[in-house]
């Protein structure tokens, strides 16, 4: 049964808030599980990864 705390905002978020130049991806990762929720996941990490490195 699905959680409160595992959904949406409360997942694991894209980029690592203690480790530098660690960033997640996946079904477990926000935004969300399933096929879509990886490809928005991985959309968002590249884009945080972009941003990081200058690029976007």
């Amino acid at each position: 049964e699905p959680l409160l705390t595992q959904s949406a905002f409360f997942r694991v978020h894209n980029r690592d808030d203690r480790i530098h130049n660690l960033y997640f991806v996946g079904a477990g990762t926000h935004p969300g599980a399933g096929i879509p929720g990886v490809i928005g996941s991985a959309k968002a990490t590249a884009g945080l990864m972009l941003a990081d490195l200058g690029a976007g």
